[in-house]
């Protein structure tokens, strides 16, 4: 296991380690290029604002629906029950 841990050190640290000076990561091939500094491109016009509806039912009258996440105590204890049923049984 250490020496799996090792090696995961090793392949990591290559990544921040800098590139010879002779390998091809190390030269930019925009070099010896004079930057561009024609106008960008015209803005592209958008669509209308973004709308969001989050309303996904409607009662009779039209009002939304709104659901409530609840807690809920006899699905709780009996989800909890076996847990604390062993809990007693073997203690620590």
């Amino acid at each position: 296991m250490f020496k799996l841990l090792l090696a995961l050190f090793a392949v990591s640290a290559t990544a921040y380690m800098p590139a010879v000076p002779a390998s091809k990561l190390s030269q930019s091939k925009f070099t010896g290029e004079r930057p561009s500094y024609a106008a960008p491109a015209p803005v592209a016009a958008r669509s209308s604002d973004v709308s969001m509806s989050a309303v996904t039912r409607r009662d009779a009258d039209g009002n939304p629906i709104t659901n409530f996440e609840y807690f809920d105590a006899i699905w709780l204890g009996i989800a909890l029950l076996p847990w604390l049923a062993l809990l007693v049984t073997n203690p620590f």
